[in-house]
């Protein structure tokens, strides 16, 4: 942050621009009034205040409001140097914040600090090294995603041109949803301004640090202050490093806005206005086929479609490439493309889930799937009824699966059809996928969603 640019203390110098700032006096001087002070209070802390943030500036005494007292006493609650208007009883403005808190002398913390002062200064040399990449990689982050929020933004403006005279005031709503969303999901410009700050402030704690003397007991509150900004480079690293894990793993996953087609929209313009609901949420889950569990599979470049190449076997699975989240609610559909008839096996075709494919020929009966053939279920080599008439699917009918991890519940929809629960019993805990189970050659499945 710049730093604002005051003028001398002294009224008769109020239009020359400030360029020292006494610590003790709380002034700003310019040179003609600097000479004079440093010549009357030679004991006094004099900086120049455009070289260093005085804020930033240790000077051994507290810098709470109307507090001068030298700092003598440690706040082990807060991890701060305090003075004794800080610890006092009674409560007056700024006195007194620290009174119910852990307190010492800086005396019996020494020892304490300097033990962990040279691991510290390991820690934190370590996790400097490629810091400036990281600053980069934080910078690149943000733009990708500011990106990313201006294109929402532009599309939630297009819905609303088509939708103007019913939600006239639902537009700005909308735009505040995605700044509101990237603010608590992300992060903000200002950490990224903070963060350019943080080498050259490494480095001038590393070098003050480094020539520490634990001997020294004139100034033991000046290597306690260096101490806790040694502590604080190593929060403020790993805070970078929080930061740029959680934002990857978001921006790995798609945003978007709903509605999203111009189906959805054209649904919900017909409808009153109070019915509208435009949200903004992250796509979590989608899946394609994996084409490298089982070589008797044929799977579409894009990997939406799998075709059967191989024996009339159970012995190959395809598995969907992502396990099912847990904690969340996922659905998916799946297309029978083309079915052949080359067998009377009523098992034909198998759609559900599974744990990971592990190549043996019973494996579907690990597994909770819709039996295409009869449409029944498979509940773990369980078949059971699911609520629709036994009839064998034909070419262009689609299984809607359903999985609530969070309930342990199993559904499955066919051609929108709804057959309920069927199984309430879906470990929440395990790692499960979607899978299909083909048995006759050159069959074929298509993921639609």
């Amino acid at each position: 942050m710049e730093i604002k640019k005051e003028k001398c203390s002294f009224i008769d110098h109020k239009e020359i621009e400030a360029i020292y700032y006494c610590i003790i006096c709380k002034v700003y001087m310019c040179n003609k009034c600097e000479s004079f002070h440093s010549k009357l209070c030679q004991n006094h802390k004099i900086i120049n205040y455009n070289e260093i943030n005085i804020n930033e500036f240790f000077t051994g005494f507290c810098k709470e409001n109307n507090h001068q007292s030298e700092l003598e006493y440690f706040c082990k609650d807060h991890n701060h140097l305090v003075c004794a208007k800080c610890i006092v009883k009674i409560h007056d403005k700024n006195n007194g914040n620290h009174s119910n808190c852990n307190i010492c002398t800086i005396n019996e913390i020494k020892d304490e600090k300097m033990n962990n002062l040279k691991s510290n200064i390991n820690i934190l040399e370590n996790l400097s090294k490629d810091l400036l990449e990281k600053i980069n990689n934080l910078k690149k982050i943000y733009e990708n995603l500011n990106e990313e929020k201006e294109q929402l933004k532009l599309k939630a403006q297009k819905i609303f041109t088509r939708i103007r005279t019913e939600l006239n005031n639902r537009e700005d709503k909308i735009l505040s949803d995605i700044d509101i969303f990237f603010e608590n999901n992300f992060f903000k410009e200002d950490i990224i301004k903070n963060s350019e700050k943080l080498p050259n402030r490494i480095k001038l704690s590393l070098e003050k640090c480094k020539n520490i003397d634990d001997k020294n007991e004139n100034d033991i509150n000046t290597i306690i202050n260096n101490c806790l900004i040694i502590e604080k480079n190593v929060k403020d690293i790993n805070m970078i490093n929080d930061i740029i894990k959680n934002s990857n793993n978001l921006i790995n996953k798609k945003i978007k806005l709903v509605p999203d087609t111009d189906e959805e929209i054209n649904q919900i313009i017909s409808k009153l206005k109070s019915l509208i609901d435009i949200s903004i949420s992250p796509d979590k889950y989608s899946f394609k086929f994996n084409p490298n569990l089982n070589t008797n599979y044929q799977v579409s470049e894009n990997g939406l479609i799998a075709t059967k190449k191989g024996n009339f076997d159970w012995d190959c699975v395809i598995l969907g490439d992502k396990e099912i989240p847990k904690n969340e609610i996922s659905r998916w559909k799946i297309k029978l493309k083309y079915i052949c008839n080359y067998t009377s096996n009523s098992w034909s075709i198998l759609i559900g889930i599974g744990p990971n494919y592990d190549n043996s020929n019973n494996f579907h009966h690990k597994c909770w799937s819709f039996i295409c053939g009869e449409s029944t279920v498979n509940l773990k080599n369980k078949v059971s009824q699911c609520g629709l008439n036994k009839e064998r699917l034909k070419s262009g009918s689609i299984i809607e699966v359903i999985v609530d991890r969070v309930k342990g519940h199993l559904s499955f929809i066919v051609n929108g059809q709804s057959c309920g629960v069927v199984c309430k019993e879906i470990p929440k805990d395990e790692i499960l996928y979607p899978f299909v189970s083909l048995y006759d050659n050159e069959q074929i499945v298509e993921l639609i969603e």
